[in-house]
């Protein structure tokens, strides 16, 4: 997916890729048990929607790829922390 996006100017996600993020992004429960599945994430944008969150699923697959990779270096950057430490 990452080399399609990346070479393609054309390209664009389809919602089996976004499934397939969603899974591999979930699959890193096994790092962080604690950790929060994609399914049940949010983002809110006050001044280009306002009106609340908008959840994974919900809305296009621009917004559920931001929420996943989001959560992806989110994930990324809590373990680096912890093995700093």
């Amino acid at each position: 997916m990452r080399n399609q996006l990346a070479h393609d100017a054309s390209a664009s996600l389809t919602s089996a890729d976004m499934k397939q993020l969603a899974r591999l992004v979930d699959n890193l429960t096994a790092i962080d048990p604690t950790f929060a599945p994609v399914g049940k994430r949010y983002v809110e944008l006050p001044v280009a929607r306002p009106g609340g969150p908008i959840t994974f699923g919900t809305d296009t697959l621009r917004i559920d790829f931001l929420i996943a990779t989001c959560t992806f270096l989110g994930l990324a950057v809590k373990v680096t922390i912890s093995m700093t430490r």
